[in-house]
């Protein structure tokens, strides 16, 4: 029902002796002849009629009819004709469309994406560990801000209440900060993040002591699609991971809306991980440590203290995020042990994600650093080792 399709157009040649079908798409055309003889339509707007139905019937392809033209007069076919020749119209066609994609001559439909237009990486470099190791990029996102050395971006999750919170990571991380917007954006609160991120855009004017604000604040990031809405315009997004990116397909969607880095979801199996690394090349973040939320609430979950146990002896940890309680796991997701592996299957890009679970700076600064030198951090890995269903 939601498959992105490609539009087509054909091009029927009417005459008594044959009847020619052209379809063509980004310069690519192929071309089907039935011969006659053929009579002239006693009915020649239900005849074009006829056509028309029987041409829009694509079904389940990667095609979608974009316009329809008939030529000559109009002659009369039997329906079982004409479904039989758009079936073969567009299996040639297709044919066709896929060998020029294989060949690099155009773009390919959904079903034949393999590196969504970002490099893929030559063999030699996934197997050259060494190579990985010297192009590894950090990124660690939170709620407050974190002085925290050595990263390559830092993502700080916006909250109106606490504007000072983005000027001290502007000054700390200059160019290397990106601003996040919350999970949850409510109705009433659409006109104050707007206007947040319009002074975010504009409110600090460079000066020769210090670097243009204005590109720092250029970076941002969403996790949820009124996120995207409210960051229309902008051109250099991240996708957070509530933003499932699971496919090529959801990839090409949220790129079309402006995305152009995906953080992978922690709920991945290792087979589908590795997949999308090597479809999105460097456009991909894996995630490596974080509290996953289990659940968002307005209301306060009912609960003693900051902790809950389930009937499994199982403790989960309860913080406040603005007006909601977020509920997450005690034991954190953590893929801190598998380095070694991910950027031998291709991984360069990592996230460290402090949002949640974290409670000092010196925890935070303690965490990153353990995880950057490679050692490993105590977690579950959710899928990774299981079977993503």
């Amino acid at each position: 029902q939601f498959r992105q399709r490609h539009p087509l157009n054909i091009v029927i040649f009417q005459s008594m002796e044959t009847l020619k079908w052209v379809a063509s798409a980004d310069g690519v055309q192929t071309e089907l002849v039935l011969p006659g003889p053929f009579e002239p339509a006693r009915q020649p707007e239900k005849a074009a009629a006829a056509i028309r139905q029987c041409v829009e019937k694509l079904g389940d392809t990667d095609w979608k009819l974009d316009e329809l033209t008939l030529e000559g007069p109009a002659v009369f076919v039997p329906v079982s004709v004409l479904n039989e020749a758009r079936r073969r119209l567009i299996d040639d066609f297709s044919s066709l469309w896929k060998s020029r994609c294989r060949a690099g001559n155009v773009i390919p439909p959904v079903s034949e994406v393999m590196d969504l237009g970002y490099r893929q990486k030559t063999d030699s470099e996934v197997m050259d560990l060494g190579y990985k190791l010297k192009q590894v990029v950090w990124s660690v996102k939170s709620r407050v801000f974190r002085a925290l050395e050595k990263v390559d971006e830092f993502v700080l999750e916006i909250d109106p209440a606490c504007p000072d919170e983005v000027e001290k990571a502007r000054v700390f991380y200059g160019d290397k900060l990106r601003l996040a917007l919350p999970v949850i954006i409510r109705d009433e609160e659409v006109p104050v993040y707007r206007k947040l991120i319009s002074e975010c855009r504009s409110s600090v004017t460079p000066d020769q002591n210090r670097r243009d604000a204005r590109s720092i604040f250029s970076k941002w990031e969403a996790a949820n699609i009124g996120g995207l809405n409210l960051l229309q315009g902008q051109t250099d997004i991240t996708a957070d991971w509530p933003l499932y990116t699971l496919n090529t397909q959801a990839a090409l969607q949220w790129r079309a809306q402006g995305v152009q880095r995906f953080v992978l979801s922690p709920e991945e199996d290792a087979e589908n991980l590795y997949t999308l690394i090597k479809q999105l090349g460097d456009a991909a973040l894996v995630p490596v440590y974080q509290h996953t939320p289990l659940m968002i609430s307005a209301t306060r979950p009912a609960a003693a203290g900051t902790t809950l146990t389930d009937r499994s002896r199982r403790r989960f940890r309860i913080e406040s995020s603005g007006h909601e309680f977020v509920l997450t796991n005690e034991t954190p997701f953590s893929l801190a042990d598998r380095l070694v592996e991910l950027k031998a299957r291709g991984a360069r890009h990592f996230r460290i994600d402090l949002s949640y679970g974290t409670d000092s700076a010196n925890e935070a600064a303690d965490l990153v650093c353990r995880i950057m030198s490679g050692r490993p951090v105590p977690g579950h890995s959710g899928n990774f080792d299981r079977t993503l269903e």
